[in-house]
């Protein structure tokens, strides 16, 4: 148990001299992206969505037609059933997007 609590602390420490040293960047979002309307640019406001896979998604939505359930985004090359579990939250089929995105950044000390 004494082994295990010096492991967590020093991982701990070792994340929290990271961020100081070479600054700390994270993103935060709010609301819903309609997948099915969504621009590049907004796609690539999702987590994990690389422009290739953006990319992916319009192309897969030019050709068969809107999406109609989550699980069909695991048809697009490039989607895992783990990114879509990371982009549930913030998307959505149907109605306005609404989805806003802040990037932050931790200054280095």
């Amino acid at each position: 148990m004494k082994t295990l609590i010096t492991l967590v602390v020093s991982a701990l420490l070792l994340m929290a001299c990271s961020a100081s040293l070479f600054g700390y960047e994270w993103t935060t979002r709010e609301g819903q992206l309609n997948i099915n309307t969504a621009t590049l640019e907004e796609l690539q406001n999702l987590p994990g969505i690389s422009e290739a896979t953006a990319r992916s998604i319009m192309d897969f939505r030019s050709a068969n037609g809107p999406f109609s359930t989550f699980t069909d985004l695991i048809k697009v090359r490039g989607v895992s059933y783990r990114m879509i579990d990371d982009m549930r939250p913030y998307i959505k089929m149907e109605g306005a997007s609404d989805l806003t995105v802040e990037h932050h950044v931790m200054p280095d000390n």
